[in-house]
């Protein structure tokens, strides 16, 4: 069975529900759009609803077919290390690509997120996208593919977690975490590893967006202004600090990865990874969909 040949049906399918619902959500009901939280957690729905109805249909288990194994809680603060030293890298790459693509989506993300209270925004921001994405990207789609060779899936998995964003701006660094949530997946042998991997990336960015907003509330309106004219102008040095901070980190993140292999004894050699069946992965559904994702993003970016 190809399993490729149905999840890419899946993934068009979740494309264009997802687009669809959205903008259908925002033209008939347009008082959920000033209601952020709520149109948030209902978009995390409509990218879950495809993918739920693909595992209700075809009787997946949780545990043995979308990988949501028990996890010991040395695996969990490993895991948890193991993100935080791979937020230099992501911050690194977030900066290289604030210099050539539009971040107007984030500032206007992390504007609704700062606005609401911390308790909401965590939810909201770390906790629903962590549980929908990482059963979506994680489970359904890598788990499917995975029966066809680890390094492929990884590959395809995270194109899909990368595209579905919708964004040039954070197309890359989602790319690299996919990547990373899989491995992640791959060494404790859970799904949960990566969730609770993605909601502590996620959650770090609520609660510095949250200190910050709380800094900028005590200032003066001449402070605020001087704060964001100098937060605007990132020098020489910053590239140079960030790169050197993302290869440091980078090394150690690799120890620590190579830590929890050892804990749950597992030996992700070069021919394991590699080793795949020959099977079409790339159909006529996942083009369609990537082509959809690739021209709603050209728009975004020109509008």
């Amino acid at each position: 069975m190809n399993h490729y040949r149905r999840l890419n049906r899946v993934f068009a399918a979740t494309v264009v529900t997802y687009l669809l619902g959205v903008n259908l959500v925002a033209f008939f009901f347009p008082v959920l759009i000033y209601n952020a939280d709520a149109f948030s957690i209902l978009a995390e729905m409509i990218v879950f609803l495809v993918p739920f109805i693909y595992c209700m249909r075809n009787h997946l288990s949780m545990t043995e077919d979308l990988g949501f194994r028990p996890i010991s809680v040395e695996n969990v603060l490993w895991s948890i290390l193991f993100i935080c030293l791979l937020r230099p890298a992501v911050m690194f790459i977030s900066m290289i690509s604030a210099l050539f693509l539009d971040t107007s989506v984030l500032e206007s993300a992390t504007e609704t997120m700062a606005g609401g209270g911390l308790f909401m925004a965590l939810i909201v921001t770390a906790v629903v996208p962590a549980i929908t994405e990482e059963i979506v990207f994680r489970g359904v789609f890598y788990q499917g593919y995975r029966k066809h060779g680890i390094l492929i899936a990884i590959g395809f998995s995270s194109l899909l977690f990368s595209l579905i964003h919708l964004n040039f701006f954070m197309f890359i660094y989602t790319f690299v975490l996919g990547v990373a949530f899989c491995f992640l997946v791959e060494a404790t042998g859970s799904v949960w590893s990566s969730v609770i991997a993605h909601a502590v990336f996620n959650g770090y960015s609520v609660v510095v967006t949250m200190i910050e907003e709380q800094q900028l509330s005590l200032m003066t309106e001449a402070e605020q202004e001087a704060y964001y004219a100098t937060s605007a102008q990132v020098s020489v040095f910053s590239y140079v600090y960030y790169g050197i901070a993302a290869v440091g980190c980078g090394v150690l993140c690799y120890v620590v990865y190579k830590k929890i292999c050892k804990i749950n004894q597992v030996e992700l050699t070069a021919e394991k990874l590699t080793m795949h069946d020959k099977v079409r992965r790339v159909t006529v559904p996942l083009v369609i969909g990537v082509l959809i994702c690739l021209a709603y993003m050209v728009f975004l970016q020109s509008a």
